[in-house]
């Protein structure tokens, strides 16, 4: 997924602000398995994921984990709440995969939206995208059934479904990894 691609999916991009936008975000890449934040630290990037998963997790008081979100090729992984005010993350995120993307750190983000008129308005619309997403995945939470939610993701990432674990999976799906075996199972029948 091109990161200016998607970028322009949301506002149309002068030649100068490609450039400038090309310029601030540098590309990073991490192996399955590494951390791109533990909970507790301050989200320092902004990170736009080109190939690859991620997710983001909470553990609860209790020490249980649950999955809140994954991001995929085309998707926003940082932890917004902890960037946006630079206090501490409660959540981690994780690479699932290897990953390759783009990434932007704060101080840097903050001299754009400076030194820059239109990145006011291009950080506005991208909050406003995060939000929508948010209320979503919410929304989906409480009205969809797991079955639901559950073919919603494998509509939607067909190719990357398979490279989640399934503990992963039925957490974020809300459900446990028996119950998310059975429905795979119904599915299938």
């Amino acid at each position: 997924m091109e990161f200016l691609e998607e970028i322009e999916k949301i506002i149309s991009l002068s030649h100068e602000n490609k450039t400038i936008l090309d310029h601030g975000f540098k590309t990073f890449h991490v192996k399955n398995g590494k951390m791109l934040l533990f909970a507790g630290e301050i989200e320092k990037k902004l990170r736009f994921i080109e190939t690859g998963i991620c997710r983001l997790y909470v553990i609860n008081k209790a020490g249980t984990e649950y999955n809140t979100d994954f991001v995929f090729p085309g998707q926003w992984a940082s932890s917004s709440p902890s960037f946006i005010h630079q206090k501490e993350s409660f959540c981690f995120i994780e690479a699932m995969t290897d990953v390759t993307g783009r990434q932007i750190e704060f101080e840097e983000l903050e001299k754009l939206y400076q030194q820059y008129d239109g990145f006011n308005y291009i950080g506005r619309r991208f909050m406003e995208e995060v939000l929508v997403a948010m209320i979503d995945r919410v929304t989906d939470f409480v009205v969809d059934s797991p079955i639901e939610r559950y073919k919603k993701l494998s509509n939607q990432y067909p190719e990357l479904i398979n490279s989640i674990p399934s503990r992963h999976l039925a957490s974020y799906i809300g459900i446990t990894p028996e119950s998310l075996s059975r429905l795979k199972k119904r599915l299938k029948n």
